[in-house]
């Protein structure tokens, strides 16, 4: 720092306008040079508390000490103000000098300036249910009804403030806004998908910079996935079983006789005399057979879906059913019109797959399979209660690469039982005219999905994206990937 006078001015009066000064600060806090200029125009000044953490960088050869003065509040929007009837001046801001602002619109061409529906219900990485937990509706006399609908979407999912072109745009706001100035702003305008940015003109060069980064095209991804419920319904009978598969094992005929009624003999000339038949009481269906069967059975497909969308969006397949699971109130009318009202949830299969292009090789797929169904409550007979299976887990595979996942476990039990009436319940010997019927059903959840990059050759590049080749012959993937999944499932 440097400051030279060409001659020191008296204490008691101020410079005189010819007196000179060079000043060369770089930096300097603002109370540092208004101390100085007080020492060399022996003027008073103080800085108001707004003004005191100002930064000041100034370089003068040789000009007035009041021109110097003024550049040096001009240049920074500051004004004095004298007190009345003293050699002392107070400096704050000036308040009333305008900055010129500049106006810009950038319409974006593949980020969004808000997010879309589907985005502002869920963030990347979010947890949670990814099924409606319920829907409340009416019905009368005690009775609801039901709806199923089922199809599948692919869609986006995110507000986060980066990746993807959904979440892209609320990033590229938040960073435009850490470029502005104080007194800068951004509005958005989603009918054209633009920013309007206001600020001073110096900024622009590096928004425009910045805004040419963020705002590229992003990658697709095509998405395979199977979802298979692997049932081993395991199913034990042991006893003996007196009767048929109905529990029946006699019979009874009553007794009858041939009559000409209504025809008289004379109408019949050699009518057949009466002949009478007694009742009869067979026994031949009393069988007793010794079972002990156990069958299992088969594979389930729950899904099939093909989705297509972008890097860091989510897409989602759901085959749902709006179940009526109970009543939570009723009340009757004046006129007694009985209302019920009526308790659901949705059930069903759901798969969202949230993948991430890394590189051109490699996808970070967010998965998240939920399986969901009413089975029929224990605590209360005439309610049903949702059961639920999901997971959600983050893995890295290659493109084209399937991943797997398994393990949703989930057992039901249904105990039967077939007595023969009172020999059942002879101590000791009832248990050999009685028969256990036990079904156990295990059932599995396991998810085959296999990603792949959507690349789009210069030649296509305007007739949207080429999907894999192995999907053009719907027959031949569904029979590879049945026979992947039969491979899968023998190994495990």
């Amino acid at each position: 720092m440097r400051v030279a006078a060409s001659a020191p001015p008296t204490a008691s009066a101020p410079a005189a306008p010819a007196e000179m000064i060079s000043m060369d600060l770089v930096n300097a806090g603002l109370d540092d040079v208004l101390k100085l200029l007080s020492q060399q125009a022996g003027m008073n000044f103080v800085a108001s508390e707004s003004a005191r953490d100002r930064r000041v960088t100034v370089y003068l050869d040789q000009v007035p000490i009041q021109t110097a003065i003024r550049s040096i509040l001009d240049a920074n929007n500051l004004s004095f103000r004298q007190i009345a009837g003293s050699n002392v001046y107070i400096v704050g801001d000036s308040g009333g000098r305008a900055v010129k602002l500049t106006t810009k619109v950038y319409t974006l061409k593949y980020a969004r300036v808000v997010p879309t529906l589907g985005e502002t219900t869920r963030t990347f990485g979010d947890t949670g249910s990814v099924l409606k937990p319920t829907f409340t509706g009416t019905g009368s006399g005690g009775e609801g009804e039901s709806s199923s609908n089922s199809g599948s979407s692919g869609g986006s999912n995110s507000s986060r403030a980066s990746g993807g072109s959904g979440t892209q745009a609320q990033g590229i706001v938040a960073i435009i806004k850490q470029l502005l100035t104080e007194r800068g702003s951004v509005t958005t305008d989603p009918r054209t998908n633009s920013l309007a940015v206001t600020d001073v003109e110096e900024t622009f060069p590096l928004v425009e910079e910045t805004i040419a980064k963020l705002d590229i095209r992003p990658l697709q991804v095509y998405l395979e996935a199977e979802v298979l419920e692997v049932k081993r319904a395991t199913l034990h009978r042991l006893g003996i079983e007196f009767g048929d598969s109905t529990g029946e094992f006699a019979t009874f005929t009553g007794p009858s006789r041939q009559t000409n009624f209504p025809l008289g003999p004379t109408l019949l000339k050699r009518a057949a005399a009466p002949t009478h038949t007694l009742g009869t009481l067979a026994l031949t269906d009393l069988t007793a057979t010794l079972k002990a069967l156990e069958t299992e059975s088969d594979v389930k497909f729950l899904a099939s879906p093909r989705l297509m969308t972008l890097s860091n969006e989510v897409a989602e397949i759901r085959i749902t059913t709006d179940a009526a699971t109970g009543t939570t109130s009723s009340s009757q009318t004046d006129t007694g019109t009985v209302t019920t009202q009526i308790e659901r949830n949705t059930v069903g299969t759901v798969l969202r797959v949230t993948p991430l292009v890394t590189d051109d090789k490699h996808i970070t797929m967010v998965i998240e399979p939920e399986i969901s169904r009413v089975v029929s409550s224990t605590t209360f007979s005439s309610t049903l209660d949702p059961n639920r299976r999901s997971a959600r887990t983050t893995i890295l595979v290659e493109d084209g690469e399937t991943a797997m996942i398994a393990g949703l476990l989930s057992q039901d039990q249904d105990l039967g039982q077939r007595k023969v009436p009172l020999l059942s319940r002879i101590p000791l010997l009832g248990a050999a005219f009685t028969r256990h019927a036990d079904e156990i059903t295990d059932t599995e959840i396991v998810i085959f999905i296999t990603p792949h990059i959507v690349k789009e050759s210069r030649a296509a590049a305007g007739a949207g994206p080429t999907i894999p080749a192995r999907e053009q012959t719907i027959a031949a993937v569904d029979a590879r990937v049945a026979e992947r999944h039969r491979r899968a499932l023998k190994s495990r």
